[in-house]
């Protein structure tokens, strides 16, 4: 995700004209991911005051709020990554990691002109395939001139399956895991 940002980062000058993008990581242990956005944002832990920590970092990039927030957790800070969007703003709904299906107030979303959008890629690909095939020609493409580094998968010997399995479930992995025999 953050390399996407960086990437959809439109500069002119000192002039920034996508400047807050955030994902969440409500309701779970902070992930690697999570601490990775985080520590660029400033928070130490998923549990620090969500809204207020996003808006300092938006001011300090002389916005009012973030452009967009990435979701697939849900749970007890949706409510704050909502309000920590600019006017304008898009909350994407990947997924409910969290377990928690989130209520988000309707008074935000229509008095600051918001925009949340559920994101269910395979839905997605099966209506729009050939969308598909140009979104990822497109993203293979910007690997490929530099301007994405997508993680690289975490492999494991086939024999250390039970480390795979526990460093996914302790989240101490970031990306896809592999078993290589």
């Amino acid at each position: 995700l953050i390399e996407w940002g960086k990437a959809m980062t439109k500069r002119d000058g000192d002039t920034v004209t996508r400047s807050g993008i955030m994902m969440t990581g409500s309701g779970v242990q902070p992930t690697v991911t999570w601490g990775i956005v985080a520590a660029q944002m400033g928070f130490e832990r998923a549990s620090d005051d969500l809204k207020t920590a996003a808006k300092e970092w938006a001011k300090a990039a002389g916005r009012s709020g973030m452009d967009l927030v990435y979701d697939p957790v849900g749970g007890s800070l949706a409510e704050s990554a909502l309000r920590s969007l600019d006017d304008d703003g898009q909350y994407l709904v990947i997924g409910f990691a969290a377990g928690e299906i989130p209520r988000l107030p309707a008074n935000q979303v229509l008095l600051r002109n918001r925009r949340v959008t559920g994101v269910d890629w395979g839905g997605w690909i099966g209506k729009h395939q050939a969308e598909n095939r140009q979104m990822l020609h497109d993203v293979l493409a910007a690997i490929s001139a530099g301007d994405l580094h997508p993680v690289e998968p975490r492999a494991y010997a086939f024999e250390d399956v039970a480390s795979a399995l526990g460093d996914q479930l302790q989240r101490n992995v970031v990306g896809k895991s592999v078993l290589v025999p």
